[in-house]
């Protein structure tokens, strides 16, 4: 494993992220929660999630130094024009995270 395949798995637990509280807004917002269509919607979470949970464990095994090649690797294929650097990019990302 190198630190392209290390963004590349930050980049899939990106998207699930986002994908995952996108489903559980729909379901938080359900006008009936006990009902079919909740229940389809937490089989697709599942179906997002259980891939996710696998490439995290994943990732947990990694050593440090690859996590962290990876980390810079996947923080610069997005690099704005506006001169932020990663860090700081990661910590407005994180911050917003956390205010959801």
């Amino acid at each position: 494993m190198n630190a392209t395949e290390v963004a590349d798995m930050f980049t899939s637990m990106t998207k699930v992220s986002v994908e995952f509280n996108r489903q559980l807004d729909l379901i938080g917002n359900a006008p009936h929660p006990l009902s079919q269509a909740t229940v389809d919607a937490l089989t697709r979470l599942l179906a997002i999630v259980a891939p996710a949970a696998r490439t995290r464990e994943q990732m947990a095994l990694l050593p440090p130094p690859l996590l962290m090649d990876g980390i810079h690797e996947w923080l610069n294929r997005a690099k704005p024009t506006d001169g932020t650097s990663a860090w700081q990019r990661a910590s407005r990302a994180w911050s917003a995270a956390d205010a959801r």
